[in-house]
């Protein structure tokens, strides 16, 4: 099979720079990003075995189930998983794999990406549902219990971080949660000495990304709480901390 290597390398180099351009969805092992009916994948440098090697796991959500293929539909997701090597190519140093959704068109709800056997995932709504607006309407509309880089809010059993507008740059550092009882007793035993429950997580966890705005919800602790110490962190230290008593806490 012979084909054209530097008119192929070309293409792939006016790609890259065209998708590059813009803001990723998120900035993970590989940049992802994300248009209508296009996922891209990118990485600079990027090295031949390591990265080349990588597979991928591309779940997607149309807005309309029965646009699945029959086998999927009680799954609720179509699984599109792949190797590099199949979407993609290695050229001048970069990596760029793309997967064109074009069996969805402009269909889709929701895509859930990542590489297989790292621990980074990417959720985006290109649609999102109308629960999910609702949900995302009905906490902004309540006064958070602090702001931050993140506004920060606690409804029922649950709290909320909330940013308008967000994009990946404000994902990327992990969240810190701090969670102390009334009671020291209702920690689990082996965080008693510490005084608080030790909740971290990551934004690709938790968290959701759509239409230029982010939430992450997180369920607190059953136990009263006396105060919560919460922000984001990175190697460098804390990037930003609010601490407060939630008001709803029975």
């Amino acid at each position: 099979f012979l084909y054209d290597r530097d008119g192929l390398e070309a293409w792939y180099g006016a790609v890259y720079r065209s998708v590059a351009s813009s803001e990723p969805a998120a900035r993970k092992d590989f940049d992802v990003y994300f248009d209508d009916r296009t996922v891209y994948y990118l990485k600079e440098p990027c090295e031949r075995g390591a990265d080349t090697d990588a597979r991928f796991f591309l779940h997607v959500y149309p807005v309309d189930n029965n646009n699945l293929p029959g086998d999927r539909r009680q799954h609720g997701f179509d699984n599109l998983d792949f190797d590099f090597l199949e979407r993609g190519l290695l050229f001048d140093g970069k990596c760029l794999a793309r997967f064109a959704l074009t069996q969805y068109e402009h269909a889709v709800s929701k895509i859930n990406t990542g590489r297989v056997g790292q621990a980074w995932s990417v959720v985006h709504y290109i649609h999102p549902p109308p629960e999910l607006i609702s949900e995302y309407q009905a906490i902004v509309s309540n006064e958070p219990a602090a702001r931050s880089e993140f506004d920060v809010y606690v409804d029922g059993g649950k709290m909320y971080y909330v940013k308008e507008p967000c994009t990946a740059e404000d994902t990327q550092a992990r969240f810190f949660l701090h969670v102390y009882p009334v009671d020291e007793d209702d920690l689990p035993s082996d965080r008693r000495e510490h005084g608080f429950d030790n909740l971290d997580f990551g934004f690709d966890v938790r968290g959701v990304l759509f239409g230029g705005k982010c939430m992450v919800s997180v369920d607190l602790p059953q136990y009263g709480i006396a105060r919560i110490v919460t922000g984001q962190f990175d190697g460098g230290g804390r990037i930003w901390q609010v601490e407060f008593a939630p008001v709803a806490n029975e």
